[in-house]
């Protein structure tokens, strides 16, 4: 029997989702689709947390207005905070995720790797209209043609049609959007006339846990691991600001800008904040409070890094470089085998590289072009950074496996991977003879870093994407999308406790002191006491 389905979209989208919505009345599939943003709220409503209670399928509208949206991402959120409980209670698999893309120019993010995405602006395979009603427990379509070009290019109509509101249940009741600022008005199936509810604001915090110290909203999703330094917390969200926060009271001290995508790590030396956004490198002065220092005109795809001195970024066309950290002036470059997926990681004199192509390559440092080994691993792409420790080089794929190389030939280090049951995407951390990481299953993985073998694991409610454990004073952290970081013991993966957000987490969280700093996709950094 097709579930309850709960669409999220952004308000911009309402008029684009009209051939979607067409198709789902004639499917006879009951459905939550909100025509308004309540924007005075800061926390969603009791009517939309209810519909998402009572909902087997969140079907987000993927445009390029997505990544902008405050309470699209609470949404999601809330989405799966309900599939990290189903887990925990048992119920594995009982909400999907499904992407529809509906414009050409959404931008994948991360954890689209692993959900359904349904590509509706591919107009020459109307397949994925069959994929949709599967997620939605409906039988195929024999010719999805003509369905697939109505809900691509239907044209936007006015009213709503009855279906256009998912049942509440005990309640009987049917949500619509108000007509009036921010409302949500509630029919009663049975008749009678509508009230309008009007959200208010709250100012509780955006989690219950108890050893939060202080969060700060950001104004879009958090997607720049925090640095803490000099009692200062950094980071940076989806859309561009950057955030130079106090780290004992979680005040705002300054923000910058860049009014550009910025999806990767930064780095912080002397002084000086890197930060790649989506077409140019930036050099902040955080003593000038972040103004613009330096900047490059260039395509850089992945995260700067600094080593010794010198800062190594990977960009398109197809290659890495090393710039002067100071002026960024070019010291060295080297042409690769497709893009670069992540950091180098350069040891001594060697650069070792991952590229979207699956290959892991290995480059002299200091001499410009020359290959020292290549090895093609199995899937399309990988994103995890390369982590070298004593003479190995470690890394993970998309082909749900995790490789170790001998750092001076390419050769296998161990008999054969180890393998997951997701795609690899988080970086390792390699300790005392283990080497833990995490996967898109959503379980930190420990092995023996001379054998490959499994020494434990600790599985979380969500994927464990873009993070890479942290071990501090002998306890190992890792954050999961199931809005939690972990505490674990590195000798057996117990918990030792916990630490909640509101949203899913795609940052690795930093630890100083006494305090563990995050942020997540809720868009709020966090700062939580660690006992």
């Amino acid at each position: 029997m097709p579930g309850k389905v709960f669409i999220s979209h952004d308000r911009q989208d309402t008029s684009r989702c009209a051939g979607l919505l067409a198709a789902l009345d004639a499917w006879g599939i009951d459905y939550w689709f909100d025509r308004q943003e309540a924007s005075a709220a800061q926390q969603l409503s009791n009517q939309v947390q209810m519909a998402l209670a009572e909902s087997t399928v969140f079907l987000r509208i993927c445009t390029p207005s997505t990544r902008r949206s405050f309470w699209m991402s609470m949404a999601l959120g809330a989405f799966l905070g309900l599939q990290a409980d189903d887990h925990h209670q048992g119920r594995d698999n009982q909400r999907r995720l499904v992407n529809v893309i509906l414009d050409s120019g959404y931008i994948r993010e991360p954890f689209d790797r692993t959900t359904t995405v349904l590509d509706a602006t591919d107009t020459a395979h109307p397949e994925w209209v069959n994929d949709l009603r599967e997620a939605l427990d409906l039988p195929p379509l024999a010719d999805p043609a003509a369905t697939a070009a109505a809900i691509y290019s239907r044209p936007p109509k006015r009213g709503i049609s009855r279906r256009q509101a998912l049942g509440l249940g005990v309640a009987g009741a049917a949500v619509l959007a108000a007509a009036g600022a921010g409302g949500l008005v509630l029919l009663s199936n049975k008749g009678g006339s509508p009230t309008v509810h009007t959200p208010t604001p709250t100012p509780t915090p955006p989690t219950n846990d108890p050893r939060l110290q202080w969060f700060f909203p950001a104004d879009d999703k958090i997607v720049s691991p925090p640095i803490v330094a000099g009692g200062v917390v950094y980071t940076a969200s989806n859309t561009g600001t950057v955030y130079a926060l106090d780290a004992d009271a979680g005040t705002l001290l300054w923000s910058q800008p860049l009014r550009e995508v910025i999806s990767n790590a930064m780095a912080l030396a002397n002084g000086l904040l890197y930060v790649r956004a989506h077409t140019q490198l930036y050099v902040l002065d955080i003593a000038a409070q972040g103004k613009t220092k330096l900047h490059t005109e260039s395509l850089f795809i992945t995260e700067p890094a600094i080593v010794a001195g010198r800062l190594y970024i990977g960009q398109s066309p197809p290659e890495i470089d090393s710039l002067d950290p100071q002026n960024l002036r070019f010291l060295w470059s080297t042409v690769i085998a497709g893009n670069p997926s992540s950091a180098p990681a350069v040891v001594g004199n060697v650069a070792f590289v991952a590229t979207d192509q699956s290959y892991l390559e290995a480059y002299s440092a200091v001499k410009s072009d020359t290959l020292i080994w290549r090895r093609k691993l199995g899937g399309s792409v990988l994103h995890s950074k390369p982590v070298v420790a004593n003479g190995v080089v470690y890394i993970g794929s998309d082909d749900h496996r995790f490789y170790a190389f001998d750092t001076r030939t390419g050769a296998d280090h161990w008999p054969k991977p180890f393998e997951t049951g997701g795609v690899i995407e988080a970086t390792a951390l390699v300790s005392d003879g283990t080497v833990y990481v995490g996967s898109g299953d959503g379980v930190l993985y420990a092995l023996d870093a001379a054998t490959g073998k499994l020494r434990w694991s600790y599985k979380t409610g969500a994927p464990i994407f873009n993070v890479a454990p942290v071990l501090e004073a002998g306890v190992l952290y890792v954050a999961s999308e199931d809005h939690h970081v972990y505490a674990l013991d590195p000798a057996n993966g117990k918990v030792l406790r916990s630490y909640e957000c509101a949203g899913p987490i795609l940052v690795t969280p930093a630890i100083v002191g006494d305090t563990l700093y995050v942020g997540d996709l809720a868009n709020y950094v966090y700062a939580f006491h660690l006992t």
